[in-house]
């Protein structure tokens, strides 16, 4: 029983450990942190880009999906309905801290 809680202990860290390491990784190449964040919990189809309906589709109430519309063309330099990490990074890098 024991052996078995440990086991999966050990599988749980190794899925943590990986999960960082690729977020790492993503930063380590450039890719602002935020950025990143907003990558991997948005791009919910996985093909590296975060697309309009993706971004709104998180809105809880007609509400919060129009404000969340506004922002991604906010984000949208290209308006190709689309964003890169390109686009986000560069909005991000401009955003001064407080």
């Amino acid at each position: 029983m024991i052996q078995k809680i440990i086991l999966a202990s050990l599988i749980t860290a190794s899925f943590a450990f990986s999960s960082f390491a690729v977020a790492e990784a993503a930063t380590a190449a450039g890719n602002h942190p935020r950025s990143v964040i907003m990558m991997e919990k948005l791009d919910t189809d996985k093909n590296g880009e975060i697309s309009k309906e993706e971004h709104v589709s998180h809105g809880i109430d007609e509400t919060k999906r129009a404000t969340f519309a506004k922002q991604f063309d906010k984000f949208d330099a290209n308006e190709n309905e689309s964003l890169t990490y390109a686009e986000l990074n560069a909005r991000f890098s401009s955003v001064k801290k407080k």
